[in-house]
């Protein structure tokens, strides 16, 4: 059956989730709970936004770490394997690749 994308959704505001491919997410910090971006996380994550109704998730492409006392982004999941791998693990959100 075809479902149409999330973003042709009838909600106006859409919502997602953003960069929990990459070490870190989007906050840059050294505190011991911060995002490690694991591959169950992100699938748990991907789980969660997606029985939610969320209508996207949108990794970010790095490849280089910032470097630095806290090391951010040191590592991250490529956005294309990511997206076709958590793809597998949901059944509607709609996963972006950068």
């Amino acid at each position: 059956m075809n479902k149409p994308h999330p973003l042709h959704g009838p909600n106006r505001l859409k919502l997602g989730v953003f960069s929990t491919n990459a070490d870190g997410g989007l906050a840059i910090t050294d505190v011991p709970e911060r995002w490690t971006a694991n591959w169950q996380d992100n699938v748990t994550a991907a789980q969660i936004a997606d029985r939610a109704g969320l209508e996207f998730m949108l990794p970010i492409a790095r490849w280089r770490g910032f470097g630095g006392r806290n090391k951010v982004r040191e590592w991250s999941f490529e956005t294309f394997t990511w997206a076709a791998a958590l793809a597998m693990a949901t059944e509607q959100i709609g996963l972006f690749m950068t």
